[in-house]
């Protein structure tokens, strides 16, 4: 290992350990994104995967991937200790969604529209007896359900 006192003064390319990979690729695979991740598809085209998103990755979307140091993102695919320590989180990971992670991030504006299109569904329902099961299962899955109206008063005589 070169120790930074061995560089030349005027040196400004830092020294990046190679990263080891877990396993070889198998083109082509499949990741799914815990969290926002631009990635190169061709050599002028990019395109930014969020929360629950897919992509099939081909030795040409690997190869993009690469940095100068001929090292990717994916070289961490295998590792979530070693994304942690990159970027403090895990933030993709090998294979199609998991189907029992639902594909909208907690507390986003995305949950919250699912969650209240779950609960009116449920008031949809053509039995009572449906409707109060329905209701039963999202009171258990998510709590009360969402606030529907908010009530913006002012007495007279309050704050001056």
């Amino acid at each position: 290992m070169i120790h930074p006192d061995d560089l030349p003064p005027l040196r400004t390319t830092p020294i990046v350990e190679p990263l080891t990979l877990s396993a070889p690729h198998e083109f082509p695979f499949t990741v799914h994104f815990f969290s926002s991740k631009t990635v190169l598809l061709t050599g002028m085209r990019g395109h930014t995967f969020e929360f629950g998103d897919e992509l099939q990755i081909t030795a040409a979307i690997y190869e993009l991937s690469k940095d100068r140091n001929g090292q990717s993102w994916l070289d961490l695919i295998d590792d979530t200790y070693a994304q942690i320590e990159r970027w403090g989180k895990v933030r993709y990971a090998r294979g199609p969604w998991p189907d029992a992670l639902p594909r909208v991030q907690a507390g986003s504006p995305e949950e919250a529209d699912l969650i209240a299109r779950e609960w009116a569904e449920a008031w949809k329902l053509p039995t009572e007896e449906g409707r109060n099961e329905a209701r039963a299962a999202l009171y258990r899955k998510y709590g009360s359900p969402p606030q529907t109206s908010r009530h913006l008063g002012y007495l007279p005589g309050d704050a001056e």
